[in-house]
């Protein structure tokens, strides 16, 4: 999926996030996408980047998403690099918060 520019290609990834549509957000990711995290920690590859998000949205009901001080750091006809905070939220489902929901505890 080719967005029109490095700034809508990054409003349409969080829509995709926020929305938990991984095909969306991996089709606008590059198979060599490096993500890193605050922690000193980077995640490697769309199969990392969608293993790791679809993990936890299976552990986080009421999720929110939200980014906020987006830098550009380099721009160009073919790549483009950003720097943002990310916000997310939401509850950390349990057994007992999915029975009460009416749907199976997962295992």
């Amino acid at each position: 999926m080719a967005a029109s520019s490095p700034q809508a290609c990054t409003a349409d990834f969080t829509a995709a996030l926020i929305g938990r549509d991984m095909p969306t957000a991996l089709a606008l990711l590059s198979d060599d996408v490096v993500c890193f995290y605050s922690n000193g920690s980077a995640i490697v590859g769309k199969e990392a980047f969608s293993s790791l998000m679809t993990t936890s949205w299976k552990m986080v009901e009421d999720y929110a998403y939200s980014t906020a001080n987006v830098a550009w750091i380099a721009q160009s006809d073919t790549a483009a690099s950003v720097i943002y905070s990310s916000h997310g939220r939401g509850m950390f489902r349990t057994r007992r918060s999915a029975a009460q929901a009416g749907r199976p505890a997962s295992s």
